[in-house]
C-alpha cells in the first residue's frame, strides 16, 4: 500500500483528471459522457488508492483503472456499433453537388471546418476495435512506449506493438484511399462536405463539441489549426494535432468534492 497523505492525493487526482478526460473523449466521442465517466473513474481511483503499492506509478495505475471502466462503459452503451471503415468509405465517396458555404461568415465557417475535421478524425478512431483504439491513443496521443502501454493493457509488449502496427495500418490505408488532406485525388474534401455535414446533423451551427472553448486550455487559433490540418504529409499528424482538452477548473473542484468530500 502506498502511504500517500490526503493533500497529496488531492494533487494527484487533480493532475490525472485531464488525461483521463482526454482518454474518455477519444474512447466515447462525447464530451458530456466523457466528463461523467471521468467522475466515475476518479471515484474508483480514490476508493482503490489503498491498493497502490508504488506512488510513482500513480498515472499508469490510474490509466489502467480508466481503461477498464471505459471498456465496460462502451460494452454497456455503445453508440458506435454501426461505424466501420467500410461505412465511412461509402460515405466519403458519395458525389456531392458543388455547393459553396458563402452564406456563412468566414469566422463561423472556419470554426465549423475545424469541428468537421476533428469529428471526422474521431470517427476514424471509432472504427478501430476497442483495444486497438486504446493502444493507438496511448501511443500516438499520450506518447507511451510499448513497455508502459502494454502494462496498462495487460498484454505482452510484442503483442502491443503488433496491435499498434495493425491499428496504424488501418488508419493509414483509409486515409490514403479516402481523405483529401492526404490524397489530393480523393473524393472526400472537408470544404466540399461542410454543407452535407450540417444538413445531416454531423455538426451543428448551434453547438460545437470538439472546438468548444469550454474544454480548451486556451482560445483556439482556428485559422492556424485549419492550415496545419490541410498541409499534412504524414497521416499520423491528423491525430497528433487534435486539441488537448481540459475540464474547466470550477468543474474540477465540483467533481473532486463529489469524489473525496475533503476540499
Amino acid at each position: 500500500m502506498a502511504n500517500i497523505p490526503n493533500e497529496e492525493i488531492d494533487q494527484l487526482l487533480h493532475e490525472v483528471q485531464d488525461p483521463i478526460f482526454n482518454l474518455a473523449v477519444r474512447m466515447l466521442s462525447d464530451m458530456e459522457q466523457a466528463k461523467d465517466a471521468s467522475q466515475d473513474i476518479l471515484l474508483k481511483i480514490y476508493n482503490e488508492i489503498a491498493t497502490l503499492h508504488d506512488a510513482s506509478k500513480f498515472m499508469s495505475w490510474s490509466l489502467k483503472i480508466a481503461k477498464n471502466h471505459l471498456l465496460n462503459e462502451i460494452k454497456r452503451n455503445n453508440r458506435f456499433q454501426h461505424i466501420s471503415f467500410d461505412i465511412m468509405e461509402q460515405d466519403c465517396n458519395i458525389r456531392l453537388p458543388e455547393i459553396e458555404t458563402d452564406q456563412l461568415p468566414d469566422p463561423e465557417k472556419d470554426i465549423l471546418l475545424a469541428e468537421l475535421k476533428i469529428s471526422c478524425s474521431q470517427a476514424m478512431l471509432m472504427c478501430l476495435s476497442h483495444e486497438e483504439r486504446l493502444i493507438y491513443i496511448f501511443s500516438s496521443m499520450f506518447g507511451l512506449n510499448s513497455t508502459d502501454g502494454s502494462s496498462i493493457l495487460e498484454i505482452a509488449p510484442e503483442a502491443y506493438r503488433q496491435k499498434l502496427h495493425r491499428a496504424k495500418s488501418k488508419l493509414k490505408n483509409f486515409l490514403e484511399n479516402n481523405c483529401g488532406l492526404i490524397n489530393k485525388a480523393a473524393t472526400c474534401k472537408c470544404r466540399k462536405r461542410l454543407n452535407h455535414a450540417l444538413s445531416n446533423g454531423r455538426i451543428s451551427r448551434k453547438k460545437q463539441d470538439f472546438t468548444s472553448e469550454r474544454y480548451l486550455p486556451n482560445a483556439m487559433n482556428v485559422s492556424a489549426f485549419i492550415k496545419v490540418m490541410e498541409s499534412y504529409e504524414d497521416y499520423s499528424d491528423t491525430f497528433k494535432h487534435t486539441p488537448y482538452y481540459i475540464i474547466p477548473e470550477e468543474e474540477k473542484v465540483i467533481l473532486l468534492e463529489k469524489v473525496g468530500n475533503y476540499f
